[in-house]
């Protein structure tokens, strides 16, 4: 139980830098929660990015209650979720980024604001990146791409990223490699009440504001200069065909 909790802690934390613009292990390791992202791209590539995740409360008192019965909460009442000062550290040691906030304000939320100096540094300085290809930008005729790629290939990388961690201690939130469907939900809902259908209802948002004029997306825009996409979770777990995300401007 204990290694079971220390991997949700300390397996989410990395996962929300390597999802700077995806926010796939916020998704997989919080099935019920609310998570939305939010990029601001600047003329000279650089950029914020904002992460508001805020949990299901079914999920928090799932998460409570294991870790009391392992004894790794001492006071329930006083109970960290989010462990903000392993977060910090974690992002200190990311090449590419910086940490502007990281707050918490109940027990069931998290706020992670970071800033890049340019997106190709950001994407070259981690190995995900680089061997998924999930993520590109390209500037051809003054036309900026940013395409976000999804596949098997791509979900299959990222279990093996969780190889530093036994399956036995993520098999209650992330499907085993190889395993179906029908069986992954069936563990969800053993883990969770209505597990299976609260990850089919999860969808995640991600918004990207160009410094520029939008061309060409296959998004919605919200707003004059603002993108939105929805990723079914579902779809990012369990993706049938590939699937791309991109925005264009100049």
């Amino acid at each position: 139980m204990e290694d079971f909790i220390q991997t949700i802690k300390k397996a989410a934390v990395p996962g929300f830098v390597f999802v700077v613009f995806c926010i796939i292990a916020a998704g997989l390791f919080l099935v019920s929660c609310d998570a939305k992202q939010y990029i601001t791209l600047n003329r000279d590539g650089s950029g914020t990015c904002r992460l508001s995740c805020t949990l299901d409360h079914s999920l928090v008192e799932y998460i409570l209650d294991i870790g009391e019965a392992a004894g790794y909460f001492e006071d329930r009442e006083k109970a960290a979720v989010f462990d903000i000062a392993q977060i910090k550290e974690t992002i200190k040691t990311q090449k590419g980024i910086s940490l502007v906030s990281c707050t918490s304000s109940k027990k069931n939320s998290l706020e992670l604001v970071v800033s890049f100096t340019h997106i190709n540094t950001l994407i070259s300085s981690q190995n995900f990146f680089g061997k998924s290809k999930m993520i590109s930008f390209t500037t051809v005729q003054n036309v900026n791409t940013l395409n976000l790629h999804f596949d098997q290939h791509i979900f299959e990388l990222f279990l093996d990223e969780m190889s530093m961690f036994s399956p036995e201690d993520y098999e209650y939130f992330l499907p085993q490699k190889n395993e179906t469907k029908e069986s992954y939900f069936e563990t969800l809902d053993f883990s969770l009440e209505n597990g299976a259908q609260l990850l089919k209802n999860s969808t995640i948002s991600v918004e990207i504001s160009a410094p520029g004029e939008i061309v060409n997306h296959n998004g919605k825009k919200i707003r004059p200069n603002t993108i939105q996409f929805l990723l079914p979770l579902e779809y990012i777990v369990f993706p049938e065909k590939p699937r791309d995300f991109f925005i264009q401007y100049k």
